[in-house]
């Protein structure tokens, strides 16, 4: 047996050969799943007639190598939408009265066409499209008003899509805004002392009704009024009533508005 074991010398060098030999396969294996791919920020690659999902922190383009690690890859189908993160397509909503303001900016390696605007007023509903707006050399920042009437109610989700000229298309993240209640209720003059005008703006045709209760928490005087959709202005009579702060209601439909009146003497 001790004939057959090769001196030491032999031995190290058949190592390193197997070594060198195990190296190239490898290398050439390595090299074998290659796969050219053009990434920007989560789009695609092309690796025998799938597509590559990957994930990055920016648009880079090169090649996207299997044997080396990667943030995230998946596989899908091509001609989806790229989700972007805000660093590539950034949107902001703002809340003024009557309207949302939408401001966003958008950047990426390839040459723009427009951005289409889109909205969905509850969580399960799709998208539709609002507006189109085409790009411009010359604006870093976009801004778009969105109005609201006192019917619109809820949440409001929006998001921005950012259209290649090669036809990619780009998603924003969605972004989302309470509306506030945008019902207008006026009562004056007040102080007063013979008559006052209730305004308020009406979503339909109903029966409203206004109270004054005095300090005692009587009721001391009612009307009934039919209103129209729209802005109304309801004439209110406090003559021959004690000086004195009442509370004034109104309610229509299950909206209920109070304010106090003070009454000034005769």
């Amino acid at each position: 047996m001790n004939s057959l074991l090769l001196p030491q010398p032999l031995r190290f060098c058949f190592f390193i050969c197997f070594t060198c030999v195990g190296l190239l396969i490898n290398q050439g294996l390595a090299q074998s799943l290659e796969r050219k791919a053009v990434v920007s920020g989560g789009t695609i690659g092309t690796a025998s007639g799938i597509t590559l999902s990957i994930s990055m922190g920016q648009p880079v383009s090169g090649t996207a190598s299997l044997n080396q690690p990667m943030l995230t890859m998946g596989f899908q189908q091509p001609e989806q939408f790229i989700i972007l993160g805000a660093e590539f397509l950034e949107m902001q909503l703002t809340l003024t009265p009557g309207q949302v303001e939408l401001s966003w900016s958008g950047e990426m390696n390839e040459p723009i066409a427009h951005f289409v605007l889109e909205k969905k007023t509850h969580p399960s509903d799709d998208f539709f499209p609002i507006a189109q707006i085409s790009f411009n050399h010359d604006s870093l920042l976009y801004t778009y008003p969105e109005p609201f009437f006192s019917k619109d109610r809820g949440t409001w989700f929006f998001r921005v899509k950012m259209i290649a000229q090669s036809g990619r298309e780009y998603l924003s993240e969605v972004q989302q805004v309470q509306l506030p209640e945008n019902r207008i209720w006026q009562v004056y003059p007040n102080p007063a002392n013979e008559q006052i005008t209730i305004s308020w703006n009406a979503e339909q045709e109903s029966k409203a009704f206004i109270s004054l209760v005095n300090p005692q928490g009587k009721v001391v005087r009612t009307t009934t009024v039919q209103p129209t959709p729209g802005i109304n202005f309801i004439p209110f009579d406090i003559k021959e009533l004690p000086a004195g702060t009442y509370v004034l209601r109104l309610t229509e439909e299950g909206w209920v508005k109070t304010t106090l009146l003070t009454i000034l003497p005769h």
